[in-house]
């Protein structure tokens, strides 16, 4: 199992965009994937604002023929 930390500072956020976040976000969970190729599922969390960008970035790694989210199965 790994644990991918993602950190927005409110200040930078308001600066950034939940969209750029997103796709940072996204950009640390493709890397980390291609650095442990044995990961097979993805659970993403996050609180408040949070959420809204690990869903934002959940949407941007999805992948709806395969039904994966970069390349992992979404665990439920």
């Amino acid at each position: 199992m790994v644990c991918l930390c993602f950190f927005v500072v409110i200040k930078e956020l308001s600066k950034r965009g939940i969209e750029v976040c997103a796709e940072e976000l996204a950009a640390e969970v493709r890397r980390e994937v291609l650095e442990c190729p044995s990961l097979r599922r993805i659970s993403m969390v996050g609180m408040s604002l949070g959420g809204l960008i690990s869903r934002y970035s959940a949407k941007l790694l999805y992948d709806s023929a395969q039904g994966t989210i970069a390349g992992l199965l979404p665990e439920t």
